[in-house]
């Protein structure tokens, strides 16, 4: 049957960060934020504040969320100060729970759920850095959000986050996020040396705009599309 059909003629196409995400969103002042901790304290969110904004869904669990959680006392060794943000819905959201507390940091970890847009903005405005180590990714628009606020991105190598962040130039990438010294290694470069984390999400802020904008991804469709129909 493949000797009568004709040669795959299909393409990658990255997408572009939608124009509702980049147009202004309901206000949110850009005062302290404040969210319940894990262990049920409202707690303001510091200077060395982590996000990661995935859905948290106990069929895959494969954005990262248990790999962070693990290593989050590791990281509090050397930046006492540093809180993980889980913002996202998902089914999986009370096991992270009990996860934070069996590794004492509960108090550091943070589970908001579904937020809505301008907090979301929000968060992505005060945050260090998006950590999403995901081992199942096709591409992570929460990357090109972060990028969107010039926030610097990690996450893993031969998935969707590789076509995006250029590792060591707009963020960085691990190869398992399972290899916990080679993802406490990313997270510890980065929280260390604020001025290289700011340059990597200028360089990210600015690659969004040169390649991953609405009209990028336009242009790369039709031009996918055109040369399909040739």
């Amino acid at each position: 049957m493949r000797a009568h059909l004709p040669p795959f003629r299909g393409a990658a196409c990255p997408l572009g960060l939608s124009p509702s995400f980049t147009a202004t969103a309901t206000p949110t002042p850009d005062g302290p934020l404040v969210f319940e901790a894990a262990d049920g304290t409202s707690t303001l969110l510091g200077p060395h504040c982590l996000l990661i904004a995935a859905r948290m869904d106990a069929r895959e669990g494969e954005k990262g969320h248990r790999e962070l959680i693990r290593i989050l006392p590791a990281v509090k060794r050397d930046v006492p100060d540093v809180q993980l943000v889980c913002a996202g819905p998902g089914d999986d959201r009370h096991a992270l729970q009990q996860l934070a507390r069996h590794h004492g940091v509960a108090d550091a970890v943070f589970f908001p759920g579904y937020v809505p847009l301008g907090t979301l903005q929000a968060l992505y405005r005060h945050c260090y850095a998006l950590v999403m180590p995901s081992r199942q990714e096709g591409f992570g628009l929460a990357y090109l959000e972060a990028m969107q606020h010039a926030k610097p991105c990690v996450g893993c190598f031969h998935q969707g986050a590789e076509d995006i962040i250029a590792h060591g130039e707009t963020g960085l990438l691990v190869h398992d996020p399972a290899d916990a010294p080679s993802l406490l290694g990313a997270l510890n470069t980065l929280l260390q040396d604020r001025t290289y984390a700011q340059w990597l999400g200028q360089n990210g802020y600015k690659r969004l705009q040169r390649e991953f904008t609405a009209r990028h991804y336009q242009a790369r469709l039709k031009a996918h599309i055109t040369g399909l129909l040739d």
